[in-house]
C-alpha cells in the first residue's frame, strides 16, 4: 500500500484560513524496525557489587528507560538488585527473556553474559491523567505571520503575508526564560520579515525569539520570557525501545493541549523530498509511533510512560486512496540532544 507523507505544522493564511502541506518520501513505504539497548546510570536505582566478581557480565534492562552493567559474583550467580520505579506502574520482577514470559531465578549460577529485564503492570489511566494535566502544561502553540513591505516609513504595508501554525514543547527555563523546541519547517520562511506569537497551554499569549534553527535536524529553539509557571518537560537520554507505550502533544488544526496514544512501531531512514530541503533535510534514522497526529502538529512533543521528553514530531504518513492516518514521524532524542549541544551551551 502507497502512503503519502506531509509536514503537520505549516497552516498558511492567504486572506481567508487554509491548511497547506508539503510532501516528503521515504525509503520505503513499510517501517524497518531496528531496536537497541543504550546504557545510562541514574541515581535512583542501586546494582549491587558482588565480593568477588565472577567471569560474565550482566545487564539489568530496567525497562524504565534504564540500563545498568554489574558483574556476576565469583560464583557466577546474579546478584538480584533493588526493585527500579516507574511511574504510574508497578514493578512485577525480572525476567530472563526481553518479552517477559520467564522468571529469572537468582539462587543459579550462569554460564554466559547474561540480561535480566524488569516487567512493569502501567496503570495507563493515570498514565494519561498525569500526562494531560501535568505534562500538558510544557506544550505549546506557534503562531508566525510572514512578510515583504512594500512602501517606506509609516506608509509601509504587508505584502506576501502568510501565517504558518505549529506546536513546540518547553524544555528548559533559565533567567526568567523559558526554552521551547520546535521544527525548522514551522519557523521557516521566504520573506523578509517575521512576527512571531506564542501561546501556552493556558492561552497567554506571549512574543519570541528564534535561537536556533537547522533543516538538516528540522529543528529549532525559540526562548520567551517567563509570565505563567509552566512545566518544564524533562528531556530522557535513551532510546525508546520498540512497543514503547507514547503520548503525542500538539495543537492539530488549532486545537488546544491535545494528546493522543500509540506505541512505538520502530525506526526508519529518511529521504527528504528535494522540494523541502530548505525546509527539512532529514536524511537519519527516525521513529515510526502510533500516536495520530494532524496539520499543526509540527514541532510537537512525543513523551514517553517516564514522562519524559524523547521526540519531536515533524511528519505523518497518510493513506493515499482514504486520507486515513498511518504513521507519525519523530526526530528521536539523540538527535534532539546533538542539535542543542551544538548550537547552545544548555546542559540537560
Amino acid at each position: 500500500m502507497k502512503f503519502r507523507k506531509r509536514f503537520l505544522g505549516v497552516a498558511l493564511i492567504l486572506g481567508l484560513f487554509s491548511l497547506s502541506s508539503c510532501s516528503i518520501n521515504l525509503l520505503s513505504d513499510e517501517p524497518e524496525v531496528t531496536t537497541k539497548i543504550k546504557e545510562v546510570t541514574t541515581e535512583d536505582y542501586s546494582v549491587p557489587t558482588p565480593q568477588t566478581e565472577g567471569d560474565y557480565q550482566v545487564t539489568y534492562v530496567c525497562n524504565n528507560g534504564f540500563t545498568y552493567i554489574s558483574k556476576t559474583t565469583g560464583l557466577n550467580k546474579v546478584l538480584q538488585p533493588d526493585n527500579p520505579s516507574k511511574v504510574c506502574s508497578t514493578f512485577l520482577g525480572w525476567y530472563k527473556d526481553e518479552s517477559c514470559t520467564q522468571s529469572f531465578d537468582f539462587t543459579k549460577s550462569v554460564h554466559e553474559d547474561t540480561f535480566v529485564y524488569a516487567k512493569w503492570d502501567t496503570d495507563l489511566v493515570s498514565l494519561v491523567n498525569e500526562v494531560s494535566t501535568t505534562t500538558i502544561k510544557s506544550n505549546i502553540r506557534i503562531w508566525i505571520t510572514n512578510y515583504d513591505k512594500t512602501g517606506f516609513g509609516p506608509m509601509a504595508t504587508m505584502k506576501n503575508a502568510s501565517t504558518s501554525l505549529g506546536s513546540g514543547v518547553i524544555f528548559y527555563e533559565s533567567n526568567g526564560y523559558y526554552y521551547a523546541l520546535t521544527n525548522n519547517h514551522v519557523v521557516y520562511t521566504t520573506t523578509t520579515y517575521q512576527t512571531l506569537t506564542l501561546e501556552d497551554a493556558y492561552e497567554t499569549k506571549y512574543e519570541f525569539d528564534i535561537l536556533a534553527k537547522d533543516a538538516k535536524y528540522d529543528l529549532a529553539i525559540i526562548r520567551f520570557k517567563k509570565g505563567e509557571e509552566l512545566e518544564v518537560a524533562s528531556v530522557a537520554n535513551y532510546t525508546v525501545p520498540k512497543n514503547e507505550v507514547i503520548f503525542a502533544m500538539g495543537e492539530p488544526n488549532g486545537l488546544s493541549n491535545t494528546v493522543s496514544m500509540g506505541y512505538i512501531l520502530g525506526n526508519k531512514v529518511f529521504t527528504p523530498d528535494s522540494a523541502t530541503l530548505e525546509m527539512s533535510n532529514v536524511t537519519f534514522s527516525v521513529y515510526i509511533n502510533s500516536a495520530p497526529i494532524d496539520s499543526g502538529s509540527s514541532g510537537g512533543a512525543l513523551i514517553d510512560s517516564n514522562l519524559r521528553l524523547v521526540g519531536i514530531n515533524f511528519a505523518s504518513a497518510v493513506d493515499q486512496s482514504t486520507g486515513d492516518f498511518k504513521y507519525t514521524y519523530t526526530i528521536p532524542i539523540e538527535r534532539v540532544r546533538e542539535f542543542i549541544t551544538s548550537y547552545t551551551t544548555i546542559e540537560l
